[in-house]
């Protein structure tokens, strides 16, 4: 396990914005979804960036989509500590689109169903 401070990916120092939007392994993976987080300083500000794909109808939806995005960063990343396994975005953005797959059954109405599933449907082509 790496408990050094440094990326595992390119040695630079690890905090929370280089590991999910400075590191070229989270840049890669932005780029692999169509969005471009060059101009993206902070997690918090992917809140009010404008993502590439299917509407999103409230901040609710869009929470719950991004929270699976980074959590599926996060598992990649680690993938990579304590495995040495190098996965794909491909590989990550499937992971994404089944985990939203699922949430859609935790959803009370048919629109938040919908959007997951066409995330879903969406973050599968990429």
């Amino acid at each position: 396990a790496n408990n050094s401070g440094w990326c595992p990916a390119c040695a630079s120092p690890e905090n929370i914005p280089h590991l999910f939007l400075l590191c070229h392994r989270a840049q890669e993976f932005w780029s692999t979804l169509g969005l471009s987080v060059s101009s993206i300083t902070s997690i918090e500000s992917l809140w009010n960036a404008s993502l590439p794909g299917p509407s999103i109808p409230n901040q609710k939806l869009r929470s719950t989509i991004l929270t699976v995005i980074l959590w599926n960063i996060w598992k990649r990343r680690n993938a990579l500590v304590f495995r040495n396994e190098h996965e794909t975005c491909h590989v990550a953005l499937r992971c994404c689109a089944a985990d939203l797959y699922l949430w859609r059954h935790r959803m009370q109405n048919t629109q938040a169903k919908v959007c997951l599933e066409d995330w879903s449907t969406f973050l599968c082509n990429r």
